[in-house]
């Protein structure tokens, strides 16, 4: 069923638990929320058990991505509580960040085919032996990770520009 990446426990350990780690983290950084670090630690966890429960039914990978998205905005509401504003970002988040993991798996795959050729990437990509499968796919995280640094630093730079110089809307006297 689907052409899912055959799962291993060194695959669980290596890259499930970072990349939920980067997942709990970009929700906090794209939504503007202050961390609280008990309550990321267990959106880690459930993050973490979520996807491996996902990946362990062997679905599609669309359907995979639709659960996660939704598990992902239905975590994080749950343990924030948000408001309407938050609500908003939080729905926005979650879709952020999986397009993110999936330029950061193409980049990886890209990198990869340019350097040993498009059918031998896609083999080590897919090798079953968890530590070799590990090494190939991270530096798929390292680019997820640089991606929500480039997102944090551009939203930092937004929210000092408005301090600069206003919100749109305010009034200004002359």
């Amino acid at each position: 069923m689907g052409g899912s990446i055959p799962l291993t426990n060194e695959m669980l350990i290596a890259k499930g638990i970072p990349e939920a780690f980067l997942m709990a983290l970009g929700m906090h950084i794209l939504t503007q929320t202050k961390i609280n670090w008990r309550k990321l630690i267990i959106m880690v966890l459930i993050l973490f058990l979520m996807a491996t429960g996902l990946r362990a039914l062997r679905l599609s990978s669309g359907i995979n991505t639709v659960l996660s998205l939704f598990g992902v905005l239905v975590i994080f509401q749950f343990l924030y509580r948000s408001g309407l504003q938050e609500i908003i970002r939080t729905i926005i988040a979650p879709i952020v960040i999986l397009i993110f993991i999936s330029i950061a798996e193409m980049l990886n795959l890209l990198i990869l085919a340019m350097i040993y050729g498009f059918e031998a990437a896609n083999t080590m990509i897919r090798t079953p032996d968890g530590w070799t499968q590990c090494l190939y796919s991270a530096p798929s995280t390292i680019i997820l990770a640089l991606l929500l640094l480039a997102a944090n630093a551009t939203l930092k730079m937004i929210r000092k520009r408005k301090k600069e110089n206003g919100n749109l809307g305010e009034e200004t006297r002359e």
